[in-house]
């Protein structure tokens, strides 16, 4: 039985994107913190796939694969342990690179919001002062996905509105 997909954004998601966009091909800041043992974990329960804006331009899929592996050498002894190499390769080459957005069941993304199936929630005003992660100041608490929504008494909670969410994050 094959695993869903799980879709991970790569700027600001994977790579800290603490500096903003250079090029494609060019990735200067380090990988979030965490996210290698995180991964090792995530590929048990999914299949992971990496999109991004960088996966169709010239040198953006070599780029974030070197990427992720130079990332897998701070977590995994990679010259040392040969049973390490070995599933730091394999791990790596689990990993798609897809050059369209994928099927996912999920997607991670630092810029991106969950619709509820209301566009009232989604206020084109309340849109203008969303940061993600990487630019909110250095002191505020992010929230967490709202997960308590699912399951069998999803009809009985109501979703967050994205305002409430948005200035919740802000202060």
């Amino acid at each position: 039985m094959s695993k869903p997909i799980l879709c991970l954004d790569f700027d600001g998601v994977v790579n800290s994107y603490t500096s903003g966009w250079v090029a494609a091909d060019k990735i200067p800041d380090p990988v979030t913190p965490g996210f290698i043992p995180w991964l090792v974990e995530a590929d048990k329960h999914w299949t992971i796939a990496i999109f991004s804006s960088r996966s169709h331009q010239p040198g953006g899929l070599e780029a974030m694969r070197a990427y992720i592996w130079h990332a897998m050498g701070e977590h995994f002894d990679l010259n040392g342990h040969p049973d390490e190499h070995t599933a730091a390769w394999a791990l790596t080459n689990r990993i798609q690179w897809p050059l369209n957005k994928p099927p996912a069941m999920v997607t991670i993304d630092d810029r991106a919001l969950t619709f509820t199936g209301k566009w009232a929630d989604f206020p084109p005003e309340a849109l203008m002062v969303f940061k993600p992660w990487n630019k909110l100041p250095k002191n505020t608490k992010m929230l967490p996905p709202d997960l308590s929504s699912t399951g069998s008494t999803q009809a009985s909670r109501r979703p967050r509105s994205l305002i409430r969410r948005i200035l919740t994050a802000l202060t």
